[in-house]
C-alpha cells in the first residue's frame, strides 16, 4: 500500500515542482534512523498508512517535533498519535458506506454488479498539541473545520 500511495505522491508532488526526499524502512528498528536522516534536508515530512510506522508514531513524532518538522500522515489514528494534521478518510462515513453495500449482498445482490466505491468524504484532522510543540499557527479556516485530535 504504501509503494502505491508513494508513487501517487511522486506523481504529483512532480506538477507542483515538490522534490521527494525518501526515508525507507524494512522494519521498526530503522525508524528512528530513518526520521534522523530527514532532519535538515526537508521542510516536511509525510507518511502514508502503514502498519510499521503507526506502531513507531512515539519515535517519529519525538524526532520530528525535536526538529521542529511538520509531520503529515495519512490516517487519524497516526494524528492522534502526535502527527500534525491530515485530510483523511471519515470512518464514520466509510462505515455507512460498507453498511450499505453488505446489506445488499445480504438481500441478494450478486457482488460482481455493485459498483466499486471510492471515499470521496473527508475530514481534516489536526493535532492542535503537536502544532503547539512545533511552533506552528494553525489558521483559523482550518480550525474551523477540522477536528483537533490532541489529547
Amino acid at each position: 500500500n504504501s509503494v502505491s500511495v508513494m508513487k501517487e505522491l511522486k506523481e504529483y508532488a512532480e506538477t507542483k515542482g515538490i522534490k521527494i526526499v525518501e526515508a525507507t524502512i524494512m522494519n521498526s528498528s530503522e525508524i528512528q534512523q530513518a526520521a534522523q536522516s530527514l532532519v535538515g534536508k526537508v521542510d516536511a515530512v509525510f507518511s502514508p498508512i502503514d502498519n510499521t510506522v503507526a506502531t513507531a508514531m512515539p519515535t517519529i513524532v519525538d524526532v520530528l517535533n525535536k526538529a521542529k518538522l511538520p509531520y503529515y500522515v495519512a490516517a487519524d489514528s497516526m494524528v492522534a498519535d502526535g502527527g500534525l494534521a491530515t485530510d483523511g478518510v471519515n470512518y464514520v462515513a466509510l462505515g455507512k458506506a460498507t453498511g450499505t453495500m453488505a446489506a445488499k449482498v445480504l438481500n441478494g445482490a450478486d457482488t460482481a454488479t455493485i459498483p466499486v466505491q471510492v471515499m470521496s468524504d473527508t475530514q481534516i484532522y489536526i493535532n492542535k498539541k503537536t502544532a503547539e510543540e512545533i511552533g506552528l499557527k494553525i489558521p483559523a479556516e482550518i480550525l474551523e473545520k477540522a477536528t483537533d485530535l490532541s489529547e
